[in-house]
Parts: C-alpha cells; sequence; structure tokens
C-alpha cells in the first residue's frame, strides 16, 4: 500500500515542480491529504495511560478504533474536548516535507519514507506534555519519553486499524 499512495506524492510532486507560485500551496495541500491516507495502513499503538483510560470506560482495544471515532468520546465538561488524540508520532508535516525535500523523487524512496508512519492513541494530557503541533519532531522517540509517554507495545507488534466502524467496504 505505500507504494500506491507513493505512487500518487510522487506524481503530485511532478506536477508541484511545474505549478506557478500560485499552485505550489495547492500541491502541498494535496500532499499533506496524500500522507495522511498512510494513517490507513500505518501502525498503531496506544499509550499505557490511554489503554487505562479506555478500559475504565469499556471501551476495550482502542486500536480498534480509527481517526473517525475521536468524536466519540467526550470527558461530560460544559465544552467537549477530546479525551484520546489520534497522535501522529512522527509528524505528518515531517513526513510531508521529508518527501518534498528529495532532490530527485523516486517511487521507492517516497514509500521508505512514509512507511516510517506511526500512530498512537494517547490522552489529550498527554498530547499536551508533547509540545506544540506545528514544532517539528526530529527524533519522536525521545520526545515521547521526555513528554514521559509510555507506549504499551513495540512498534513491530502493531498493525494498522482494525476499524469496522466507518470503512467503506
Amino acid at each position: 500500500m505505500f507504494h500506491l499512495i507513493a505512487g500518487t506524492v510522487a506524481h503530485l510532486l511532478e506536477m508541484r515542480s511545474r505549478a506557478r507560485d500560485g499552485a505550489i500551496e495547492s500541491y502541498d495541500q494535496l500532499l499533506a491529504l496524500a500522507v495522511r491516507k498512510v494513517d490507513e495502513v500505518a501502525p498503531l499503538n496506544v499509550s499505557k495511560a490511554a489503554h487505562e483510560k479506555a478500559d475504565e470506560l469499556r471501551l476495550g482495544d482502542l486500536r480498534t478504533y480509527c481517526w473517525n471515532c475521536t468524536g466519540s468520546y467526550r470527558d461530560g465538561s460544559p465544552k467537549p474536548k477530546r479525551l484520546f488524540v489520534w497522535e501522529h508520532h512522527k509528524r505528518a508535516a515531517d513526513i510531508r516535507n521529508e518527501v518534498v525535500a528529495l532532490p530527485k523523487p523516486t517511487v521507492e524512496q517516497i514509500a521508505a519514507i512514509l512507511a516510517t508512519t506511526r500512530i498512537a492513541w494517547i490522552l489529550r494530557n498527554e498530547d499536551d506534555r508533547l509540545g506544540p503541533g506545528r514544532k517539528p519532531r526530529p527524533d519522536p522517540a525521545r520526545a515521547y519519553r521526555d513528554a514521559d509517554i509510555a507506549l504499551l507495545y513495540r512498534w513491530e507488534e502493531c498493525r494498522p486499524v482494525n476499524c469496522t466502524r466507518h470503512r467503506r467496504g
């Protein structure tokens, strides 16, 4: 699947390289959407704290919930806030920037970068500890350690989301 998305990204990069100034922003938005499409095939993890909260709420394994499920679980405050955050371990913007920075991108190079995508369900307060979302995160594992976020599984044990609530078949 990474190669399929990488082919689309390669085409967008080619078109972006030929675009006039006004159109480059549109191609950047399309590239951001294409990079986020990788979420569907990226390994999904969960923080220990999010897992414990999900157990407390009897939600079951959070790895069976996709991003579209995020609005379903509210903390009951007057101004609804999501309890759980679908968090890119390595920021989607960092992945997009790596792809755009390739001097002569190939599908294989793009697929290798896209394959570094990792997703984790974490709690809102854990997300807050990671800091501003727009700040580059060159070492995601260190950022998680520094924010005291412990993941429940090793990445090698993780699989893509298996949500049946929002998938169209």
